[in-house]
């Protein structure tokens, strides 16, 4: 019923979001990176032309050939020169607003043109489909929900959405959507922030609740981050379908995805974006299979248009193939904002690092390793129990044996470790 109204307010509209989902099936399927080229061309063409006619901040700059030259922007280019990035021709009240703070805890506001919200939404329905979540499908959307974000009844019921709300991941909260996934009959999906996921990865084992049979669970799809790789494996196992991530954000959307035939690998968005790895200390462009940081060309949103666009993330792209031999641009690594890792005696030092030292310890909840102004660190511990002093040393000797035999650890326990606005958690950061 749900995926019927849809379509149908979509063809009284002339099929827009259909006609972009096939566009975008098109582009994203192509394997010759000459025709990638010829298409970002012709896109990079429309926008720059736009930019440069109706924006102050890119009158002075050129055509797509001088696309290199182009500088580097990011949040705090456009908070300072808001209005000098608007495109003239759009009044805001009349456009969609998006409002985020993100990691940095900045607030940032962009807008986006008809033509961009469409393009979002069309993105939205090709991955979660590559995924197996259809349109109309009924979705299990897991995240702290309250007064401001609440969807409200209509707009619940036409997306078939169901609310779940982490505020508190106990017993009793898990069993009961077990119970609800077990109950529903028909196909179904989830879409969850991976923090709320593995929390409730964590209740399921600590708890040793009896997950029911789940029949006709499609997929979970994770935002914000990766979930862990110990809490993805436990949770398909446990729920006997695939885990899949998205690279995206609030101002821009789908950047990249991962989808069944391609591991751990993010099928690159080259319908509605240009990638960019660029070297961490200049603005050009690194080799395939480098890592750098991940520059974004929005392709769509003329309302503010953000060309070259730092997300703050570092990433590696290269080419593989599937089990079939067909070729796909990826990011095989995305390794969070580069403003999250810490740096300690002369190398940076990975949240995901600190992860893969602390995964195996099943009693931890969650955790979180500060480095302090005198150089030395502290490891918060949100734990169901108190740990050994044993435990405590092999935890120190795990993590020194990833970030240096000099690292002076202590351990702190915790009730909790706070979320960020954007739905994650900070596993590493450096004291302020």
């Amino acid at each position: 019923m749900q995926k019927f109204i849809i379509q149908a307010i979509d063809f009284i509209r002339g099929n827009q979001i259909k006609k972009s989902v096939n566009d975008i099936k098109v582009i994203n399927n192509e394997q010759d990176i000459d025709k990638i080229k010829a298409y970002h061309k012709e896109r990079l063409e429309i926008l720059l032309n736009t930019a440069k006619q109706h924006t102050d901040f890119y009158s002075e700059y050129g055509t797509v050939e001088d696309f290199s030259n182009f500088p580097v922007i990011n949040k705090n280019t456009i908070n300072t020169n808001r209005a000098s990035f608007l495109n003239k021709k759009y009044q805001t009240d009349k456009l969609r607003k998006v409002t985020t703070s993100g990691s940095t805890g900045v607030p940032f506001l962009v807008y986006h043109n008809p033509e961009k919200t469409r393009r979002q939404l069309a993105d939205n329905y090709y991955f979660s489909e590559a995924c197996g979540h259809f349109l109309g499908q009924k979705l299990y959307y897991i995240r702290i929900w309250n007064e401001i974000n609440d969807l409200g009844r209509i707009q619940r019921l036409l997306k078939n959405i169901v609310q779940v709300n982490t505020s508190t991941v106990d017993h009793n909260m898990v069993q009961q959507l077990l119970r609800d996934l077990h109950q529903q009959s028909g196909k179904k999906s989830i879409l969850a922030y991976s923090s709320s996921l593995e929390a409730m990865v964590h209740v399921m084992r600590t708890e040793k609740i009896e997950v029911p049979k789940i029949e006709h669970l499609s997929c979970i799809i994770t935002m914000a981050e990766a979930l862990n790789e110990t809490a993805k494996k436990r949770l398909e196992e446990a729920l006997n379908t695939k885990v899949f991530s998205r690279y995206s954000n609030s101002e821009n959307g789908f950047f990249a995805h991962q989808i069944p035939y391609l591991g751990n690998n993010y099928k690159i968005n080259n319908a509605s974006f240009k990638i960019e790895i660029l070297d961490f200390d200049s603005n050009a462009e690194v080799p395939n299979g480098k890592p750098g940081r991940i520059v974004i060309t929005d392709l769509f949103n003329f309302a503010l248009p953000m060309v070259r666009y730092d997300t703050g993330d570092i990433g590696v792209m290269e080419w593989v193939k599937d089990e079939k031999g067909a070729n796909h641009l990826v990011l095989s690594k995305i390794e969070g904002r580069r403003l999250d890792f810490i740096s300690f005696e002369g190398k940076l030092i990975s949240p995901h690092t600190v992860d893969y030292a602390l995964r195996t310890f099943d009693q931890l909840k969650q955790f979180q390793l500060i480095l302090k102004k005198d150089n030395t660190f502290e490891l918060l511990l949100n734990t169901d129990q108190e740990l050994s002093e044993q435990q405590g040393e092999e935890m120190k000797q795990r993590l020194k044996a990833y970030i240096g035999e000099k690292a002076d650890i202590t351990i702190t326990r915790v009730d909790a470790i706070p979320l960020l606005s954007s739905g994650k958690r900070k596993i590493v950061k450096t004291e302020e």
